[in-house]
């Protein structure tokens, strides 16, 4: 069976609360190099650097719907997350994108943008 593999290297973050990560693109560079290499992947997608809720929207759902059917796939992701505590206590981790925004109360992020979440089942956290 071929392998399709998604590489993300979040380097560039819009918001002030997030810092550049700008190891992150050597990662993703370094990954998807092996795997052509060692892991017999017939499709690497790289997304490095800025990296918008688009691009990675675009990217997740084509994996999702297309991809994961006809391949054995991989996901390698660098990059920040983030927790978020909803009003129940409970917290929803996102994985950020460079346009995510970020509010913070007492130290603590309390709602995002942008950024998405996996705990979604439905895909309404992936904006096409």
């Amino acid at each position: 069976m071929a392998r399709y593999a998604l590489v993300i290297g979040i380097a560039e973050y819009e918001s002030k609360y997030l810092h550049p990560l700008p190891k992150a693109v050597a990662d993703a560079d370094a990954l998807a190099a092996l795997l052509r290499q060692y892991a017999q992947c017939e499709r690497i997608k790289v997304l490095k650097g800025y990296v918008s809720n688009k691009q990675l929207a675009e990217a997740l759902v084509t994996l999702i719907t297309k991809q994961a059917d006809n391949y054995e796939v991989i996901i390698y992701f660098t990059g920040h997350s983030i927790a978020v505590k909803c009003c129940l206590g409970d917290d929803t981790v996102y994985l950020t994108t460079s346009d995510c925004h970020i509010v913070l109360e007492n130290g603590q992020p309390t709602n995002q943008t942008n950024a998405i979440s996996f705990s979604e089942r439905n895909y309404s956290g992936l904006k096409k």
